[in-house]
Order: structure tokens, then sequence, then C-alpha cells
């Protein structure tokens, strides 16, 4: 018989936006396709016209349009080396990275 968990959200504090800053770095690598990105609360899909993004790596995101000043970016997924499961999932403030 399959075993199920419950899943877990950790709370935190997001990083709040520059108005510049586009590029935003996990403290952990995600297993690609599992990431949600939240701004002001709100997910937001990678191909949304506003807040839309890619994954430039396994811990970096990359938005279309850079977060106004005061915007909270936050981020849920599953880190890479997990195996799948509720108690997998992490939640994280971003912090910003250089942009070459």
């Amino acid at each position: 018989m399959a075993e199920f968990r419950e899943s877990k959200i950790v709370e935190t504090t997001p990083y709040l936006g520059n108005g510049s800053n586009r590029v935003f770095a996990t403290p952990t690598a995600y297993r690609s396709g599992t990431i949600r990105i939240f701004v002001n609360g709100v997910m937001y899909a990678a191909d949304d016209d506003y807040f839309g993004w890619i994954e430039s790596s396994a811990t970096t995101i990359e938005m279309f349009i850079a977060p106004r000043v005061g915007d909270g970016i936050a981020a849920f997924y599953q880190e890479e080396t997990s195996i799948f499961g509720g108690d997998d999932v992490k939640g994280t403030p971003f912090s910003p990275t250089d942009v070459c």
C-alpha cells in the first residue's frame, strides 16, 4: 500500500524588489519544472506576460520584467536532491544575484 505524506509549506519573508533586478537565486538547487514563483502572494506562470520567468540554472530564475520597488518575490520548489513527496517542498526568500 502506498504511503501518503502531509505537505509542508515553509513560511518565509520574501525578497523585496528594487525595480531593476530581474535575476534571483534560491538557497538550494531545485528540481527543474517544480519551482513556483510568487509576486506579492500571487503565483505567476513562466509564460505570464508581466511577471513571466525562465529557469536560468538549477538555482536561478530570470524574470522578464523587474519587480517594482517593494514587491515581495518568493518561490516554492522541490529540492533537486530530494525524492518526490510533500515533505520535500521548500519555501524560500530569493536573494538577488549580480547580473553580468
